[in-house]
């Protein structure tokens, strides 16, 4: 059965028929898992050393075909300098060191809120250079902080040709699944919602993808999809802490079925409350 069905825009019974995706897609899980490993294998040996700073890594193949050790040598001869090294080539990207404070005074925040990765490892809710981000600072005595030491963090990014196909997929199939279920002889409204937390050049190619793959899509013959909305959602935090969301709405409609996008909604989320005069 489909989550809602509507009355009065015709003769045919109209559904609208929504599903959305949770979290990260079992490839972007897998890239976030591979990192880590990285970055866990070559912290002891940063502490060891004394090293506080920001490693900043471009992968241009896929992350699981970087040997660990090379990963390991690579970064110990970058950050061995102690001083800032430009994005230098490896044999598996690039790979640049710059050096962060070691000790400083922030206004009272919480440990790793926005307020707080902004301004000691200079990073943004609206970053759109990096795919991810790995931190820590020396353990502090309360989650209320005004100072650190010690920051030492690994921004990366996934750039391989492998990584911007898997990426940008993931919506048609949640598609088919809610086509399936409007009913025999239904016209069928579709919303899709997706979390979309990729830098602008991931979000823009799964968007592409999406345009693309819908003048394909296609369902059985006795029943009508005549429009789909594809909703971006944004979920972050900011200052402290406090919880926003943006959502971008892509609606779309068949082939002169386009007056459907007159009476269909679009955000589903959010929306502007006017106050009268």
């Amino acid at each position: 059965m489909p989550d809602y069905q509507i009355s009065g825009l015709g003769p045919i019974p109209v559904a609208v028929e929504c599903k959305r995706r949770l979290g990260l897609s079992s490839y972007e899980l897998a890239e976030a898992k591979q990192v880590e490993e990285l970055y866990n294998a070559i912290r002891p040996q940063l502490h060891e050393q004394g090293i506080h700073g920001s490693i900043e890594a471009s992968f241009s193949v896929p992350l699981r075909a970087v040997a660990l050790q090379e990963f390991i040598a690579q970064v110990l001869a970058a950050v061995g300098h102690f001083r800032d090294q430009e994005p230098a080539p490896t044999p598996w990207g690039s790979l640049a060191f710059r050096r962060l404070e070691y000790f400083g005074r922030i206004p009272a925040t919480r440990l790793y809120s926005p307020d707080y990765l902004q301004r000691i490892f200079d990073w943004s809710t609206l970053q759109d250079e990096w795919d991810g981000l790995l931190c820590e600072v020396e353990t502090p005595l309360a989650i209320t902080v005004d100072t650190f030491r010690m920051p030492l963090c690994l921004k990366w990014r996934s750039e391989s040709e492998e990584a911007l196909t898997k990426k940008a997929r993931g919506v048609t199939s949640l598609w088919a699944n809610a086509v399936k279920q409007i009913p025999e002889g239904e016209l069928g409204f579709v919303y899709i919602a997706y979390p979309e937390g990729a830098r602008a050049a991931l979000a823009d190619a799964r968007t592409r993808h999406i345009l693309r793959a819908a003048s394909e899509w296609w369902h059985r013959w006795s029943v009508q999809v005549p429009g789909t909305v594809i909703i971006r959602l944004y979920p972050r935090a900011l200052g402290p802490g406090c919880p926003d969301l943006i959502e971008s709405s892509l609606p779309g409609a068949s082939k002169g079925q386009e007056f459907w996008l007159t009476k269909l909604p679009y955000r589903v989320f959010t929306g502007q409350v006017r106050s009268g005069s």
